[in-house]
């Protein structure tokens, strides 16, 4: 079984340790390195750090602490879970760690909300509709909507879910509870 290689870069030692102990309950991870800053140029599949700055090379980046910048429409290309360092627990941390391993991004309960209101009703029922496998024609004919219409708001909706496409988009929107 490949077991999943993480780093921690955390400049607080109390919660460096906190996100060590939870981390090493799990089998299936092995923690390359601990560090305060500066890590290692050790190859691992995630770093867990509370800054988005945390890239250093290595995989995929786990973010513990205050939510993304609310103008910016996109996370940085490397951070694929941002999860709220007041409430997060271990079971969130370690789903998140496997999540980003696969690129796959997960919202913590902040960033959820505003998901949830920038997914109106409009874009929900294309969201229902791409699910039940419908097209843009399709799509159209059933919302009355023109197809123009329609490609703007499957184009925003994997903007919003930060999907790479309509079927990423409905799996996103599905894990969410958004239909």
């Amino acid at each position: 079984m490949h077991r999943l290689r993480v780093g921690i870069v955390e400049a607080q030692e109390i919660y460096r340790r906190g996100l060590e102990a939870a981390l090493a309950d799990d089998s299936g991870i092995e923690l390359v390195f601990v560090v305060a800053e500066d890590p290692p140029d050790e190859p691992v599949d995630v770093v867990v750090s509370s800054s988005e700055r945390a890239k250093h090379g290595h995989g995929a980046t786990v973010v513990c602490g205050s939510p993304p910048d609310a103008g910016r429409a996109t996370p940085a290309e490397h951070v694929f879970a941002h999860l709220p360092r007041e409430a997060i627990t271990s079971g969130q941390l370690i789903a998140a760690v496997r999540a980003a391993s696969v690129g796959l991004y997960v919202l913590g309960t902040s960033e959820a909300d505003s998901l949830e209101r920038r997914i109106d009703r409009r874009r929900r029922d294309v969201l229902r509709l791409l699910a039940q496998g419908a097209d843009t024609r399709g799509i159209s004919r059933a919302l009355r909507y023109s197809e123009r219409t329609v490609k703007e708001l499957i184009h925003n909706i994997e903007h919003d879910l930060h999907a790479r496409n309509r079927a990423h988009a409905v799996a996103v929107a599905i894990r969410q509870g958004l239909i």
